[in-house]
């Protein structure tokens, strides 16, 4: 019988056992917390890229004269498209014309780069996979390629995380020239 009473009396006392949960379930719920913030921040940088690849991608295939300071301003113009709250980070810039002609595919005639080496935001070769089926007519096809590459910045909850993976997010938007000038920039 004392056995028993002393049991229920151990069973009964469970004083501390919630201050031991919460100590161990609060960190947990603050770190799910700030990945869900920093998981809603990445969606919003991806976004932002989309939509900057898109804008400059439209704007450098209806350039009527091309200069070297174009992409300078176009890097000053991405950079505002993409940063927002104060999440500083590193971005890349690259546009490449291209021409598809129908006997010899794609062929690339220029590149250029600007931005800062950040996370895996290296410049890199160009890369355009020529659609599939036959690419009929007579004459070619010019098409102006943008590539953006950004990585977070300070602004995110993790970002320390983010860094230590090398993380970045990447977009690509690819217009059909109206211009002769995209052949060959000055």
């Amino acid at each position: 019988m004392a056995h028993s009473h002393l049991m229920a009396k151990l069973i009964a006392n469970c004083r501390g056992s919630v201050m031991v949960e919460v100590a161990l379930f609060v960190p947990a719920i603050l770190f799910l917390l700030l990945a869900g913030a920093t998981l809603a921040n990445i969606v919003q940088l991806s976004r932002n890229a989309d939509r900057a690849a898109i804008v400059l991608a439209d704007d450098f295939s209806q350039k009527a004269a091309l200069a070297e300071g174009d992409f300078d301003i176009a890097l000053a113009a991405m950079t505002d498209l993409i940063e927002w709250n104060g999440s500083e980070g590193t971005s890349r810039l690259n546009v490449t014309a291209i021409e598809l002609h129908p006997d010899n595919g794609a062929t690339f005639l220029w590149s250029r780069s600007r931005g800062e080496d950040g996370g895996n935001c290296t410049e890199s070769n160009p890369v355009f996979t020529s659609p599939e089926g036959n690419i009929e007519g007579a004459g070619s096809l010019y098409l102006v390629q943008v590539d953006i590459c950004a990585t977070p910045g300070a602004g995110f909850f993790l970002a320390s995380a983010l860094s230590v993976m090398d993380f970045s997010v990447h977009a690509r938007a690819i217009a059909p020239v109206r211009q002769a000038v995209l052949r060959s920039p000055d």
